[in-house]
């Protein structure tokens, strides 16, 4: 029986080479693609080198068969090349949205100081907590309360911080939280205690606190943040799969790293195909 050397790819994705007898080089290519392997050049030994029946048109019953999980992973891997700045660019999209979304709902930062008789607050805005969009500063504030308004196009009322000065000057957030004074309105009009979509302290936990720093003219400073519960989740959740991305993409750019993700993604082929054989059978 005739022996060919043969060369070609695992599912792993490693290039590997050998001796195979049979009775022809279809034949040598059936085999192997049961083990997984793509070949890529077989020659009888002792004679000339060519590219397998697979590569062309199919010569057999057994080429003509669909490639199986573990081959079409190897023969992709084998194609494609690392793209990290496509990466960088999905990445930077997510990064960007989380970005745009905690524009439109800032973190609010309160902080109040005193010195000698006067009480100067600044109402600061920060994109996701981190960057300042906005920031108002008032001294002399001698009063702190809470401006209201009912939701629109739901039940329930908006709330947000008031600072004013004796001489009738105020500083406010230029956005409404929701349900912020701790209180729902019941269809019958009474007011209801509920848990608010906030994190941080409430609209009306931050006057309270401030309205004590206010009558105690012993204390120095206080400060209080707020932020939206749901917008705040959902910019985590898109910065998470930013850092996710561009994580993979700097590993693809590392061998070591890529070449044991492809293993063990082949050995996983494999054994899918080999379940999907026994089934079969």
């Amino acid at each position: 029986m005739p022996r060919f050397h043969w060369k070609g790819r695992s599912a792993a994705g490693h290039d590997i080479e050998g001796d195979t007898s049979a009775v022809s080089n279809d034949a040598v290519v059936a085999q192997l693609r049961g083990q997984g392997i793509v070949v890529t050049t077989i020659s009888m030994i002792g004679g000339a080198e060519a590219e397998p029946s697979g590569s062309g048109a199919p010569a057999s019953a057994a080429d003509a068969r669909p490639l199986s999980l573990s081959e079409r992973l190897a023969r992709d891997r084998a194609r494609s090349k690392p793209r990290p700045f496509r990466g960088a660019l999905i990445a930077s999209v997510f990064f960007a949205g989380a970005l745009a979304l905690g524009y439109f709902v800032p973190v609010v930062f309160v902080r109040c100081e005193r010195a000698a008789e006067s009480v100067t607050c600044t109402v600061s805005e920060k994109d996701l907590g981190l960057v300042t969009i906005r920031e108002q500063s008032l001294a002399g504030v001698t009063k702190v309360d809470v401006e209201s308004r009912a939701q629109p196009l739901a039940e329930g009322t908006q709330s947000r911080l008031v600072l004013a000065s004796a001489a009738g000057a105020s500083i406010r957030p230029s956005n409404w939280d929701h349900f912020g004074s701790g209180v729902r309105s019941s269809a019958s009009g009474r007011q209801t205690g509920e848990s608010e979509p906030t994190v941080g302290a409430t609209t009306d936990a931050m006057r309270r606190e401030i309205a004590a720093f206010l009558e105690d003219s012993t204390s120095r400073s206080v400060s209080s943040w707020q932020g939206q519960y749901v917008p705040l989740v959902i910019a985590g959740v898109l910065v998470g799969i930013g850092v996710l991305i561009l994580g993979l993409s700097g590993l693809a750019l590392f061998k070591g790293p890529t070449d044991w993700v492809y293993a063990m993604t082949g050995r996983l082929a494999a054994a899918a195909d080999a379940s999907r054989r026994q089934r079969g059978r």
